[in-house]
């Protein structure tokens, strides 16, 4: 995955996030997830390897 589809999955679960929080749909907030999931899992793995 490159840096660019990390940000815009990024971008995408966190508006997720803040639209599902701001009209109560659960299930969005749920989808958010996902992609934030992904995100952090590329960022640690990034990171994981930055540290060696």
């Amino acid at each position: 995955m490159t840096i660019t589809a990390i940000k815009i999955l990024a971008v995408l679960g966190m508006s997720m996030l803040v639209s599902g929080l701001a009209m109560k749909r659960r299930w969005l907030v749920l989808l958010s997830i996902v992609p934030l999931t992904v995100v952090l899992y590329h960022m640690g793995l990034l990171f994981a390897i930055g540290m060696h």
